[in-house]
């Protein structure tokens, strides 16, 4: 299964991307975390990652405004 690396920007967009057929870990950015209030936790996010290390994901998204 694809692993992808994501962080918590735009919650809904990153919910509709749960769509896809991935494992999602979210890079830990201060006080940013998923809203379980906006949105349920995806059932295919697996966790937050605060230390990267290459090689360990096969996509990382960057959200730029």
């Amino acid at each position: 299964m694809l692993r992808i690396l994501d962080h918590a920007w735009h919650q809904a967009h990153s919910y509709r991307l749960h769509a896809l057929p991935a494992d999602f870990w979210y890079y830990q950015i201060g006080p940013r975390t998923w809203n379980v209030a906006l949105r349920p936790m995806p059932p295919n996010f697996r966790g937050f990652v605060c230390d990267y290390r290459r090689g360990e994901f096969d996509v990382i998204l960057m959200h730029l405004d």
